[in-house]
């Protein structure tokens, strides 16, 4: 887990663009950069959804996060290598299980459910989710661990096919098919992340 300051950050992207390795800071493939057009941080996660809403929950969660971090810089202000080790820890076994996952609590020291850690962050993230207008988009997060990600219907699709006697190909067809009806679903709404997406949310963030 690399931590730069600005003046550093934007030393190792002029250093890799000088040196021909990329073009711009667009180029630089971490889960979370700052952005090159807009005065913010880019969470990259979220364009790996299936789901438009859930794409919409994590940006979201992620702007609360962001806000509540700006307005109260006391938290994680000790967060230390030990604290950093446990994070990457904890972001495979999120990548590995998935909505059934458990987290190591640094501070107690307890592994807890994935659920009851969602559930916390979103009650300490309340008054953000009211302040930036995403109340029902932050919310989501709870209807992702009761039915689970796409990961988990794609794993079901993919089970019951070979169930049902389809090869391994066939299978992971019927994976393919589902996730290009899922994406084009027609039910999708488009105005919700205009407003999400909206400048002066970005100002607020960020000039917090």
């Amino acid at each position: 887990m690399i931590t730069l300051r600005a003046n550093e950050y934007q030393c190792y992207v002029d250093t890799l663009a000088v040196a021909g390795i990329i073009p711009d800071a667009s180029f630089i493939w971490w889960a979370i950069r700052p952005s090159l057009r807009y005065p913010t941080i880019e969470l990259r996660i979220a364009d790996a959804c299936t789901r438009l809403e859930d794409a919409l929950c994590i940006a979201a969660i992620f702007r609360c996060l962001i806000r509540h971090l700006s307005e109260h810089p006391e938290l994680n202000a000790d967060f230390n290598p030990i604290a950093r080790a446990i994070a990457e820890e904890n972001k495979w076994r999120a990548q590995r299980y998935g909505v059934s996952a458990s987290f190591v609590d640094p501070r107690s020291r307890e592994a807890k459910p994935l659920t009851v850690i969602v559930r916390e962050l979103l009650e300490l993230l309340e008054a953000d989710a009211i302040g930036l207008n995403c109340v029902a988009e932050v919310h989501r997060g709870v209807e992702i661990l009761e039915s689970g990600s796409s990961a988990d219907e794609q794993l079901r699709i993919f089970t019951q096919a070979r169930t049902n006697g389809q090869s391994p190909l066939q299978a992971l067809s019927a994976v393919i098919d589902w996730l290009i009806q899922e994406t084009i679903r027609p039910d999708h709404k488009v105005d919700v992340p205009v407003r999400l997406m909206q400048a002066d949310a970005y100002s607020e963030v960020t000039s917090q």
